[in-house]
């Protein structure tokens, strides 16, 4: 499922690239070519303030974030 969410950097069906993961004062970003053109797929980040707490649901905060001023150049159609 990960590799059909994150979709190809030439188009629609070529293979997945990896998301780019970077670390930077207190914050972690993960950034990839996400699938757009499939209303049954949903992309949402989650969040915990420790690893210990990830199997605990009351801990996990979903991310929600905007693609605005995000560059779409070279992003194949579909995707974004």
């Amino acid at each position: 499922m990960g590799k059909y969410a994150i979709g190809g950097a030439a188009d629609i069906s070529a293979s997945s690239e990896k998301p780019v993961v970077a670390v930077e004062i207190n914050q972690l970003s993960l950034t990839g070519l996400v699938r757009t053109n499939d209303a049954k797929l949903a992309v949402v980040g989650e969040a915990v303030t420790s690893l210990v707490n990830y199997m605990n649901a009351p801990s996990i905060t979903t991310v929600n974030d905007s693609d605005a001023g995000v560059g779409q150049a070279g992003a194949p159609a579909g995707c974004e």
